[in-house]
């Protein structure tokens, strides 16, 4: 299908998109790897002309290896909304209460869960191994003792087993924590955030017109982000996610921005 044949053209008549917000992992990025380099010629073409953002579950120190070095000034949405950077400079990062914090690496020590702890920029791992700590390893030297993550400020914590999901949600609930879970299909891992946030929420306080924009996502933490966007592209099935605007696979996007920037020149 057509972009020309989308139900949501009307936004180019006479109201040129301005935003093109990009989902990494499973949207544009394909099994933890860098940006394929034909793609990235595409959103680099775009950003001449448009502006470009990038909404991750990662945090930014982890988008930032991903994606060519053109692209570094953009706005970065990290931690599934929990912070914000641009032109290196962090915007906000949302954090854990010291309390809450700690309440909750209790109950995943005491079930040896591995997770991974996210602050503003460093991370750190938990003492139950996992292999994506050593892929982590692979992107960032910024790991330090924990007690001096949690001594910074704890923007979110990952948790490395996705079957640990209900028993976290229940718990979070019981303390009265206020919080947003997100969980990662594909790898089976789940994330906790501190309030009620995610990728929409974050674009929409940093003032992103959404009526303008076009949206690529994959998952359910981009759900909301989907369904607020003048356009929404998805990559992932059609039954998992069905009010998008087209579906695309990863390895077509090149020829779906070509397509895009045509009808915007």
């Amino acid at each position: 299908m057509l972009i020309s044949d989308c139900n949501k053209y009307r936004i180019y008549k006479g109201n040129a998109v301005t935003t093109y917000i990009f989902d990494l992992d499973g949207t544009i990025i394909t099994n933890g790897q860098p940006l394929h380099c034909n793609l990235a010629e595409n959103i680099i073409s775009l950003s001449h002309h448009a502006r470009v953002i990038f909404a991750s579950a990662r945090p930014v120190r982890d988008m930032l290896p991903l994606l060519p070095n053109e692209l570094h000034g953009c706005l970065m949405i990290g931690c599934n909304g929990a912070m914000a950077w641009q032109q290196g400079e962090c915007l906000f990062s949302n954090r854990f209460e010291d309390r809450q914090a700690a309440t909750i690496l209790g109950l995943l020590q005491q079930h040896q869960v591995p997770y991974v702890l996210d602050g503003h920029w460093s991370f750190s791992t938990s003492q139950t191994a996992h292999t994506f700590h050593d892929y982590m390893r692979t992107l960032s030297d910024s790991e330090i003792p924990e007690s001096e993550l949690i001594d910074q400020g704890v923007s979110k914590i990952l948790i490395l087993d996705g079957e640990f999901r209900e028993k976290m949600d229940v718990f979070l609930h019981q303390k009265g924590f206020e919080f947003s879970l997100h969980h990662h299909r594909h790898e089976n891992i789940f994330d906790i955030t501190p309030r009620e946030q995610n990728k929409y929420l974050a674009l929409k306080m940093l003032g992103v017109d959404f009526n303008r924009s076009i949206a690529f996502g994959n998952d359910s933490n981009d759900f909301e982000m989907l369904n607020n966007a003048g356009i929404s592209i998805f990559t992932g099935e059609p039954h998992y996610y069905p009010g998008a605007s087209h579906y695309c696979k990863t390895e077509h996007l090149p020829a779906l921005l070509r397509e895009f920037s045509v009808v915007q020149a």
